[in-house]
């Protein structure tokens, strides 16, 4: 009984078929413990409350299907990875709350050392068949990773430099199948990390130009997250022209854009 209990399970874990949506949007939280719990929260309600925005959910009613799949991973130290948030898909406003809610429930698991390039390298094996990985119940024409980060690697193994390592996983990424990988900067502090995370995380397949947004944790704006959000999502749409850095400064919610040609 137990037996086929087990093989029962295994067998209902793989979907029978795959939905098709416009985006794979996988979203990568920073739980290292250089993230305070009230910085984690903020951080949370940010992206739960960007998924109920009319301009996240302008941009998926915008696509051929008008539909995307997303999900949330936590991630921490080299081994310390964990999805919160399952596939789901979102279409419009009451799907984007059910993701909202499964967000805002979501515990946090971890606050060890900071291995970005192995989350990276995990969450590119997450979208299904179109990374060569196990179908994840949805296919789709674009596939993007949203990464979430305060501070710089500390704990990827591997040879060379940390940064390389990180390169490796993002070019990793890239080769497997993953279109883009945007990132927000949860740390306004030090100007040197935006270099950092555009050398180093930023990545794309060639179609589009990556978003890099920055924004403080322990006061989330949600005209930030949200822009960042909508430019993941938009990479079914259309080729973006040129980079793009979405900054977030103050109290006072003003944000503002520089862009930068190559």
């Amino acid at each position: 009984m137990k037996a086929s209990a087990l093989v029962l399970g295994i067998a209902s874990a793989v979907p029978a078929f795959s939905v098709e949506v416009d985006t794979e949007l996988l979203i990568l939280v920073d739980t290292t413990r250089s993230i305070s719990n009230r910085e984690f929260d903020n951080v949370m309600e940010g992206i739960a409350r960007s998924f109920e925005s009319g301009p996240v959910l302008d941009v998926i009613g915008d696509g051929a299907i008008g539909s995307i799949a997303a999900s949330l991973v936590f991630w921490s130290g080299s081994n310390e990875q964990l999805t919160a948030v399952s596939w789901l898909e979102v279409s419009d406003l009451s799907s984007a709350a059910q993701f909202a809610a499964a967000v805002r429930s979501a515990s946090r698991p971890f606050s060890g050392q900071s291995a970005i390039g192995s989350a990276i390298a995990y969450g590119a094996g997450l979208f299904g068949t179109e990374t060569g990985s196990l179908a994840n119940g949805f296919e789709s024409s674009f596939q993007a990773i949203s990464f979430f980060g305060d501070g710089q690697d500390n704990n990827t193994p591997g040879r060379g430099n940390r940064e390389a390592r990180i390169r490796d996983a993002r070019d990793g990424a890239i080769a497997a199948g993953v279109d883009e990988v945007s990132a927000v900067l949860l740390n306004t502090r030090n100007p040197q990390f935006q270099s950092y995370y555009e050398d180093n995380v930023l990545g794309s397949s060639g179609e589009t130009v990556p978003s890099l947004a920055l924004v403080d944790p322990g006061n989330v704006d949600q005209i930030a997250l949200q822009q960042s959000l909508a430019s993941s999502l938009s990479g079914s749409l259309s080729v973006v022209p040129e980079p793009s850095v979405i900054l977030f400064c103050g109290v006072s919610g003003f944000c503002f854009f520089n862009r930068r040609r190559c």
